[in-house]
């Protein structure tokens, strides 16, 4: 599974953003679900003949209950993507420009 990306606004994005303009961190966002009810039945199918050949059936409940699932938040995993500042883009393109044994903001 992709992890999914969002921008600092909490928005999702669509498309990979250019890591050259800004840059990814780990984070989580929350996911609530509800409290869910369900009804289990428990019961058999009651097999009703008639003369001319004909049969139906027909759901006999035996016992009912109802099951209640809590309601949960879940962790999902996600990635922020951060523009970088014009300090900093400035900061990338000095460094890049240097030859690698001279380059000191590293």
């Amino acid at each position: 599974m992709n992890t999914e990306i969002y921008d600092i606004n909490g928005n999702l994005l669509t498309e990979e953003p250019d890591l050259s303009l800004g840059y990814l961190t780990n984070s989580t966002r929350i996911e609530h679900h509800n409290m869910t009810q369900n009804v289990i039945e428990e019961g058999h199918w009651h097999v009703i003949e008639y003369p001319d050949g004909h049969i139906d059936r027909e759901w006999i409940v035996d016992n009912s209950r109802i099951q209640t699932l809590a309601g949960w938040d879940e962790e999902i995993p996600i990635q922020i993507y951060t523009l970088y500042t014009e300090e900093e883009l400035e900061e990338i393109r000095i460094r890049e420009n240097l030859p690698a044994d001279l380059n000191l903001l590293q």
